[in-house]
């Protein structure tokens, strides 16, 4: 793919970067990646709205900043995935919130869905970049992939 790689994140990799006490984490040097103009971080709305309701029980004072860190890192919301491709994906994940979540990646043209969801998506030989056109990762793995990339073309251009 051609400029920034496109992620699009799952709500637990949102999560994760939002509540970490560590600076170091992956998924917030992810998000200053995001800020540096270097990714291009794709959400839907709902993930969005997952996160927004998981942060304000965990971490109020987090949810009060939420959206200013989304838009900071350059986030932008991306439509859903359509039916028949959702349908499509449930049957590769078994399981709808899963299958929805892939089929908005996928739609926007998202090289990697940084997640931690071991269960549906990491891992499973059927949601693999052959069938669904994308890598499913967790925040480490996309880290290591975006920055070989931003090299890559540092390098070539």
């Amino acid at each position: 793919m051609e400029g920034r790689p496109r992620v699009f994140w799952d709500s637990s990799a949102i999560i994760s970067a939002i509540l970490s006490r560590s600076a170091d984490a992956p998924a917030r040097r992810l998000l200053r990646l995001g800020e540096s103009g270097l990714l291009d971080h794709c959400v839907s709305s709902e993930v969005l709205a997952d996160v927004e309701y998981v942060v304000s029980k965990r971490d109020p004072e987090a949810s009060a900043d939420l959206a200013l860190i989304l838009d900071r890192a350059g986030f932008r919301v991306v439509p859903e995935g359509r039916p028949e491709i959702v349908a499509r994906y449930v049957d590769l994940t078994g399981y709808r919130p899963d299958a929805r979540v892939l089929a908005a990646a996928s739609a926007c043209g998202a090289e990697m869905l940084v997640t931690f969801d071991a269960t549906h998506l990491l891992g499973n030989p059927l949601t693999a970049p052959s069938s669904v056109g994308l890598w499913a990762v967790q925040p480490a793995e996309a880290l290591d992939r975006c920055n070989a990339r931003l090299r890559e073309s540092a390098r070539d251009g």
